[in-house]
């Protein structure tokens, strides 16, 4: 009788384990993921900055950040206006709103681009090794001797002013965004490009790179079919890095005046310039730096957060 329920106990048990099917891996990331509570964390507030901004734009009217009310200027935050009025009587909480439209905007596509030329050039010089590796590494080097702040600087020197308004969702946009944009992006693929040779390097002398090259697969296809998606956790969790770099790089230039201009454009950077020149002010004009600063501190490190969460996410060292 011992051993019948000896072999019904075993029996059942293997049941039990053919029934519980192995986590893919897209499932494992996801529960490393949830268990960096820091990266939750991160991922919730910065939903909730989008959210702000997305729902914000649809409540309030754009004139409420662009329309002067001298009657009403510097005055505190009230039921009216929530975060108060600057210096023209405009409305600091939809100014907020309407400048994280565009201060996310500039990181956005400023990233896009960074994150194209870095995988193009990264993998190119990975997969062609030789003399096509040396050139672009040489070139990759010579660009990261390049301080970007200091050219974004000068380049919004130079053009800020000159380039014409655009029109961005129906409203009119300085054109010194586009230069910020191609600035920023033309200066931050350096370190994505050589993150993803040395991945590209790992992986060209793979089984089925070799299976795809017996097929007759072109390099192109080999690069965009099998080598590029096999890195994307690297790429992933540098693009999110390089995130909070576009924002605070267009936050820096436009606190010094020299990004995107306003107006007609508010940014982040530039609402806390406006409130230099009235730190000092007898009574103190606080909220003008304080909900903008707030705002991007609380982005930044939301940021920072998802993609510590994310390296940790894709290491496969890590428990689940």
């Amino acid at each position: 009788m011992a051993s019948i329920a000896t072999d019904s106990s075993a029996a059942a048990t293997a049941d039990a384990l053919q029934t519980v099917r192995p986590l893919s891996p897209n499932q494992l990331v996801w529960r490393r993921f949830l268990r960096h509570r820091a990266a939750v964390f991160g991922a919730v507030g910065a939903s909730v900055v989008v959210a702000f901004i997305i729902i914000g734009s649809l409540l309030v009217p754009l004139d409420r950040a662009t329309r002067p009310d001298v009657a009403r200027k510097l005055t505190g935050p009230s039921a009216q206006n929530y975060f108060g009025t600057d210096t023209t009587g405009r409305d600091v909480f939809a100014r907020i709103i309407y400048g994280g439209q565009i201060s996310l905007m500039v990181a956005a596509l400023s990233l896009v681009i960074g994150v194209g030329v870095g995988v193009v050039i990264g993998a190119a010089a990975g997969l062609f090794g030789g003399w096509v590796d040396a050139v672009l590494m040489r070139f990759t080097e010579a660009m990261l001797s390049i301080p970007s702040l200091f050219l974004l600087i000068v380049m919004g020197k130079l053009l800020g002013s000159k380039l014409p308004n655009v029109w961005f969702f129906g409203r009119s946009v300085s054109g010194s965004v586009i230069v910020v944009i191609l600035v920023i992006g033309l200066t931050s693929w350096m370190y994505e490009a050589r993150i993803i040779r040395a991945n590209i390097l790992s992986l060209r002398e793979r089984d089925y790179v070799s299976a795809a090259r017996a097929l007759g697969a072109s390099n192109l296809s080999i690069m965009f079919r099998h080598l590029v998606p096999n890195t994307i956790a690297p790429i992933i969790v540098s693009a999110t890095l390089g995130l909070v770099n576009a924002i605070t790089s267009e936050a820096y230039v436009s606190f010094l005046g020299l990004g995107v201009q306003d107006p007609p454009t508010a940014s982040w950077g530039n609402m806390i310039s406006q409130a230099l020149s009235l730190m000092q002010r007898s009574p103190p004009v606080w909220w003008m730096w304080f909900f903008p600063s707030i705002v991007i501190t609380l982005t930044v490190l939301c940021i920072n957060f998802v993609g510590d969460g994310l390296r940790d996410a894709f290491d496969p060292r890590r428990k689940v």
